[in-house]
């Protein structure tokens, strides 16, 4: 994380405008390739310990599994956004490296609070 908040600085972006699109488009690329692959281990994972969707909320597991899939699907929707919205736009509109910073951020904020979800997940019974 620290490279990329190095990138979106407003130094290296006047230094290196090209560079910084280029490399958010290649991070991109790798980007999708991850996630899916995070996307459909943990679907995976789900149905091998539960055999179904975490829909019975009486379950501490199933309550916070399903708290854990919303962040990872907003976590999805903001680079989505950051990646055919903002990265284009960069070159046209000042805001719009201001905007993918805030929003890298929040990011980071939520990855922190699902990787707290799944340590807590880790010490709760799945039923």
């Amino acid at each position: 994380m620290p490279v990329v908040l190095m990138i979106l600085s407003d130094q290296y972006r006047r230094t290196y405008p090209d560079l910084v699109s280029t490399i958010f488009r290649r991070f991109s690329n790798i980007g999708h390739a991850v996630v899916a692959l995070v996307f459909l281990t943990g679907l995976l994972n789900t149905l091998l310990i539960l055999g179904r969707l975490p829909l019975d909320f009486h379950f501490h597991y199933q309550a916070l599994l399903t708290m854990k899939i919303l962040v990872a699907g907003a976590m999805m929707a903001i680079a989505v956004f950051n990646r055919y919205v903002l990265v284009p736009s960069m070159r046209h509109h000042r805001n719009a490296l201001r905007q993918i910073r805030r929003l890298t951020l929040a990011e980071i904020l939520l990855s922190w609070f699902a990787l707290m979800l799944l340590a807590w997940l880790g010490m709760l019974q799945p039923n």
